[in-house]
This record gives structure tokens, sequence and C-alpha cells, in this order.
């Protein structure tokens, strides 16, 4: 439905840091988060081992098997805001809040 209603692809989650983290620390992060969604749509025994250890360590509520069964059809991929800087505008204009270049400059990482 979002597809039809803006003409994009739906920004699901998104990665937010304080401005006090260096860039390098950012890449890191990014760097690491990258790897595991291409980790997890490897393989249905990659996506079994993290929904495993996402439920042990408390970090999800999702069952090891269920991601297992779903993450085909989680359509987990990995993309630098800077690269969909316009679906994210479009997505929060449609909730009604204000982009202006000018005034939110830096709001985006652009490494």
């Amino acid at each position: 439905m979002w597809l039809e209603l803006v003409g994009t692809d739906f920004p699901q989650a998104s990665v937010f840091a304080k401005a006090t983290l260096t860039n390098a620390e950012i890449e890191d992060f990014l760097f690491d988060l990258k790897h595991s969604i291409k980790y997890l749509n490897a393989s249905s025994d990659n996506a079994l081992e993290l929904g495993n250890y996402m439920q042990n360590r408390g970090d999800s509520t999702l069952k090891g098997a269920l991601v297992k069964a779903s993450y085909l059809k989680m359509n987990q991929k990995f993309v630098r805001a800077k690269d969909c800087k316009q679906d994210i505008i479009n997505f929060i204009q449609v909730l009604g809040v204000s982009y202006n270049e000018e005034t939110n400059s830096g709001v985006f990482y652009e490494g």
C-alpha cells in the first residue's frame, strides 16, 4: 500500500546515532550491521542462529525458529541514509513532519 501511495519503498527501520560518536565508531557499527543482514539473508541456518542469539540475549521477542521460517519475507537490506534520503523525507512528510534542507542540514549521516 505504501508503494501505491508514495511510489517508493517503505523505510521500516533506521539507525540513529548521537552527534558525539566519531565517524569511525559509526562506520564500525554500520559495517557490523551490514554484514549481519548479509549473514541473515544467506541461509535459513544463519537465520536460525541469529534468531536464537537475539532470543537468548533478550534482544528480541521473536523465537529463533520463527526467524528461520520467515527470514526470506523479512525483506532485510542495508541502505545508507544518504542513498535513500528522498525516501526517508517522503516518509516523514506523509507523517506530517516537515523537512527543510537548510534547517535540517546535518541530520543525515553522509559517510
